[in-house]
């Protein structure tokens, strides 16, 4: 059973302060008239949580003057998570949580991910507690990890979101990032634990696509290099056994070569040093050809490596303009127009053109900005590939031309002795053909080594074909456990929207008066009487009633994730009565009914007397005009208790 307890709350800079009382289980109020400071509780306590709270930024036009007028304000939480205590400390100019376990051990954590969207961060570890899984969430074309704030929306019933809109605002206060699919993802997060496991199965593949198209890119590199290099494009087994052809082609015409003899014409032996002179002749002739070859194989080589860098840098800059763009105007979109780049209304399930689709794929034609971050990555890294591989043919290349020069002089060495020696004996030899032998295995001996070259590369490709191979198989996999899932959990959530269903109706019935029925739909959002048009002060208790039947069905089944706990910042909004309000929080004892104190916790901040008669021994903060009260006070007269 998840259980999220806040014990208590404090705020400390040089000028102001507040510290509350330790607040216990059930049903906490803190009651105030309105400018005194309500707001400003929740917030703190939402803030200290490592949510974004606009008015505790100095830079912000509206912002806190009390809060804000020391940047090193100090806000720290007492809180419960699961039957562990720990001391929550959060700093006004800094991005990180100071978090203090009951054992005294310290650790600090980060509110936010940055460009690393593998590193951990505060909500990971909060949400950990919860036993709830971080998984990677795509909302249109963007890409984030389910953080704590996201469940927050469920959880912190504040006074800034418009009622009708039941979910809280999100962090960015950007609709772009927001949508139905999220929402709906949200709900089903903290109300089943079903389907939990099929969300973060949809993460996994959405990770599992992007490793296949950045070995597929991998790959491509390769092929590529092949076709620049005007090499046929062939695979490892017909690769091998071309070598072995060679190496017995090589084996044999050495063997012809030496059983060639030179002879005079009168068919007499030629002087032993004319014979030692022609021999170490061919075999200069020989090393000197070879090294000229393969100089030239090497240069080409080389020149080939810097197009295909080339082309790849010119690539990184492309997606960098585009990643710049996007960020900027945020027009790529699976909703955008491709040619006047507007928004469209675009049918579920359906391409702009019309033309039925399946909306999981349409979104992958749709980079998002971190799937154009990890295209850049996977480019770059091809140029450190590159750029290794071209140092080390700069390396060959130096040392085969240095091997070149000192074969050339040799040859020119062995040559003129040669000469020398031909001046008094007339050399009647097959010169000739043997000349002709080592050319041709010098020919051989060069192809010979571009195979070698070509085989190493086709075996780091056959590793990368290996990987893929892997990554598919595991993707077909993952896709059948998500179909599995998708049924499983489909019918599980069925029958927990049936009973959600039925327990909210009956309390907005009661809470509205001229209200008969109310459900939620297939996006889980509330319809009251089927959508009819009811009251403006009718909004507050479908959005609270809401929040209160999420509560109710946590304490009924201890499998669902919801932690009951509620944040409340005054719900007298859209013109609702006191009457109304009173008799909307008095549904508490409904929504608690045959349950304990210690199973849930509701912080409800209200106006003086806006809550029911019953529930005054409940108030544990009072702050009354007439004593001045407000909630931050001087430093020098201490914290308020």
């Amino acid at each position: 059973m998840n259980n999220i307890f806040i014990r208590g709350v404090s705020f400390q800079n040089n000028k102001w302060s507040f510290s509350s009382p330790r607040f216990g289980n059930g049903l906490i109020i803190v009651e105030a008239p309105n400018g005194s400071g309500k707001t400003t509780f929740s917030d703190l306590i939402y803030f200290g949580l490592g949510g974004n709270v606009p008015q505790f930024n100095p830079l912000n036009k509206e912002h806190h003057k009390e809060i804000t007028s020391d940047p090193k304000g100090l806000v720290t939480l007492n809180i419960e998570i699961c039957g562990e205590s720990f001391v929550l400390q959060r700093r006004l100019d800094e991005r990180t949580i100071l978090v203090i376990g009951k054992d005294g051990t310290v650790e600090q954590h980060p509110i936010s991910r940055g460009t690393q969207s593998s590193s951990s961060v505060f909500s990971d570890w909060f949400v950990g507690k919860m036993d709830i899984p971080v998984f990677e969430v795509s909302v249109k074309s963007s890409q984030f990890k389910l953080n704590l704030t996201d469940l927050m929306r469920l959880m912190y019933y504040d006074q800034e979101t418009p009622p009708r809109k039941i979910y809280r605002k999100n962090d960015l206060d950007n609709d772009y990032v927001d949508s139905a699919d999220l929402r709906k993802m949200i709900f089903e997060v903290l109300t089943g634990k079903t389907t939990q496991p099929l969300h973060q199965a949809i993460a996994e593949l959405r990770d599992l696509n992007r490793e296949i198209d950045k070995t597929k890119s991998q790959m491509d590199i390769f092929a590529d290099l092949n076709t620049r290099l005007s090499r046929e494009d062939v695979n490892l087994e017909h690769l091998n056994r071309r070598r072995d052809e060679l190496i017995s082609e090589v084996d044999r015409l050495t063997k012809a070569r030496d059983e060639t003899k030179v002879r005079t014409k009168a068919g007499r032996e030629i002087d032993p040093l004319i014979t030692q002179l022609a021999d170490e002749l061919r075999r200069s002739q020989s090393l000197f050809d070879g090294l000229k070859d393969e100089e030239r194989v090497v240069s080409s080589q080389m020149t080939a490596q810097q197009v295909v860098l080339q082309s790849l840098i010119e690539e990184i800059t492309t997606i960098k303009k585009i990643i710049l763009t996007n960020n900027t105007l945020g027009i790529f979109t699976p909703d955008t127009c491709p040619y006047c780049l507007r928004e469209v209304q675009r049918e579920k399930n359906k391409c702009i053109c019309g033309k039925s689709v399946k909306e999981e794929e349409f979104e992958r034609f749709f980079y998002s900005p971190d799937e154009y971050h990890h295209l850049l990555g996977s480019k770059a890294k091809n140029i450190d590939t590159l750029i290794r591989s071209k140092e080390d043919l700069g390396k060959k290349y130096a040392d085969t031309k240095k091997r070149k020069d000192e074969a050339e002089q040799a040859l020119l060495d062995s040559k003129t002795r040669l000469a020398s020696a031909f001046q008094s004996i007339e050399l009647g030899a097959q010169t000739g053909e043997i000349e002709l032998i080592s050319k041709t295995i010098a020919e051989k001996q060069v192809e010979l080594q571009r195979t070698e070259d070509q085989i190493q590369l086709e075996q780091q490709r056959a590793v990368l074909n290996n990987e893929l191979t892997a990554l598919l198989n595991s993707k077909k996999s993952l896709q059948a456990k998500i179909k599995s899932l998708e049924a499983s959990s489909g019918e599980s959530m069925s029958k927990f929207v049936e009973k959600f269903s039925t327990f909210y109706s009956t309390l907005v019935t009661k809470s509205v008066k001229n209200c008969r029925t109310a459900r939620i739909d297939d996006d889980y959002m509330p319809e009251l009487d089927f959508g009819a048009y009811l009251e403006s002060s009718a909004v507050v208790p479908r959005r609270l009633c809401y929040f209160f039947t999420l509560l109710r069905m946590s304490l009924e089944d201890p499998e669902v994730p919801y932690p009951r706990f509620i944040l409340i910042d005054t719900p007298d909004q859209n013109g609702i009565d006191d009457a109304n309000l009173i008799g909307t929080i008095r549904l508490l004892n409904e929504v608690t009914n045959s349950h304990t104190e210690d199973e849930y916790q509701v912080l409800l901040t209200t106006g003086i007397g806006q809550y029911p008669n019953e529930f005054k021994d409940r108030v544990i903060l009072r702050l009354r005009d007439e004593q001045g009260g407000r909630l931050l006070q001087p430093t020098s007269m201490g914290a308020m208790q």
